[in-house]
């Protein structure tokens, strides 16, 4: 949902003010879609994970498990999961920013 919003208000930011839609109604779109977004996203993890892990034995599996259940493990995991978040939404303001700009563009060679 964070991906979304960054990308549409870096969108939006770039607009002339008249076409700007209030960011507060973004964020209330975005909510309204979250059950079908958190589905899709779901079962995509789902299927990642299933393709991921196949491959390991049980024992693996259990050793994967007590290890991403121990101190350490959820250490890990927290810290991996914050830098993926931190990269995810960086590269989708700047992703926004660009589009951004090239509608700017476009907008102005329209003008011309």
């Amino acid at each position: 949902m964070n991906t979304q919003l960054a990308v549409t208000s870096a969108v939006v930011a770039t607009l002339p003010q008249e076409k700007q839609v209030p960011l507060a109604h973004i964020k209330a779109q975005i909510e309204k879609a979250r059950p079908q977004i958190a589905a899709a996203v779901q079962m995509h993890i789902l299927v990642s994970f299933l393709y991921t892990y196949k491959p390991l034995t049980d024992t693996e599996l259990d050793g994967y498990i007590a290890f991403a259940n121990s101190k350490e493990g959820v250490m890990y995991h927290r810290a991996t999961i914050a830098g993926f978040k931190k990269a995810i939404l960086e590269a989708s303001l700047k992703l926004g920013n660009s589009i951004g700009e090239l509608l700017a563009q476009a907008n102005e060679q329209e003008a011309i």
